[in-house]
């Protein structure tokens, strides 16, 4: 069953789950209940797929409907984040200063959305692909313009009547693949190293070279493990990172920048603002060396889980 909870809601309304499936809400007031229903499930990943119309707009549905990601995102990911607080960090400052600069005298105009998007695919792909490549401009447009290609492509085939949606989906879905090989053209050479090098630290132990933490090492222990040729192809694991750049990056930098205009469009935008600093600064202070941890984002009222 897809649920989703909007504050205008008079009545609930459910659906099952299916190309016909009707989108659903209900109350906030009752998600508790019924989420907690045992005949209730909410189908976050299928809806995507059918809102953004991955039959036809993503390739290699062999690829999409895997488990491998999913495994990598509750495991690997969830294991390691609080561990790379300081490399993401490092990359946030290292964004702002590179979007808005360092002058602190003068006023400069600013995109909200533009930074955000840029700061957290920046940060993102830290995980996904490492320092360096997290760093490439060139790539990193490719990721934000490839899932924008998906969601304009999606909406366009949505007006179209199904019988001619399979013809026409070739010419809709062009930018699709012309932002997959611009971004493919950087991850799969970095892809088929790491499992050369990976591969070679497995033959010979005593060869000084130490595998990176990030989400293509990850990938590439877990397609050990399998046997499917997209599973264990370079091609294949590049092409999930371009799935992560979906999954993490456009819906990070729309909540955020939509907390942004809440906080400073609301009666007291003046002092939430100055609240949030001080209580960094003062959460910040106490951590070991000035570095951020897991511990630390949740201890503080104001940016912790509660506040």
């Amino acid at each position: 069953m897809v649920i989703v909870s909007t504050p205008k809601t008079k009545k609930p309304m459910w659906s099952q789950p299916g190309p016909k499936a009707l989108k659903s809400s209900f109350p906030p007031p009752w998600s508790p209940g019924w989420t907690r229903n045992p005949k209730i499930s909410s189908n976050a990943k299928e809806c995507t797929f059918e809102n953004m119309m991955f039959k036809h707009t993503v390739e290699h549905p062999e690829i999409t409907h895997n488990d491998m990601l999913d495994k990598i995102i509750s495991k690997d990911l969830t294991k390691t984040i609080g561990s790379l607080n300081k490399e993401l960090m490092e990359e946030i400052a290292l964004s702002f200063e590179s979007i808005w600069g360092t002058d602190t005298e003068n006023w400069k105009e600013v995109v909200v959305w533009d930074t955000m998007i840029k700061t957290i695919a920046r940060t993102a792909n830290r995980i996904f692909v490492g320092p360096e490549l997290c760093k490439n401009d060139d790539y990193l447009e490719s990721c934000v313009k490839w899932t924008r290609a998906i969601q304009i492509s999606g909406a366009i085939l949505h007006t179209i009547p199904n019988f001619l949606k399979s013809s026409l989906a070739w010419f809709v879905t062009i930018p699709n693949r012309r932002e997959r090989n611009r971004s493919m053209k950087y991850t799969l050479p970095l892809v088929t190293q790491r499992m050369t090098d990976m591969e070679r630290k497995r033959l010979d132990p005593s060869w000084e070279w130490e595998e990176p933490n990030d989400t293509i090492t990850w990938l590439i222990h877990d397609s050990q493990t399998r046997t499917l040729p997209h599973e264990k192809s370079a091609e294949g694991l590049a092409y999930r990172l371009l799935l992560l750049n979906f999954a993490a990056v456009s819906t990070s930098a729309i909540g955020v920048t939509s907390a942004i205009f809440d906080i400073f469009s609301s009666p007291v935008s003046s002092h939430v603002p100055e609240g949030i600093y001080e209580e960094c600064s003062r959460v910040l202070s106490s951590e070991p060396n000035g570095v951020w941890t897991k511990t630390g984002w949740g201890g503080g009222h104001r940016i912790g889980e509660e506040g």
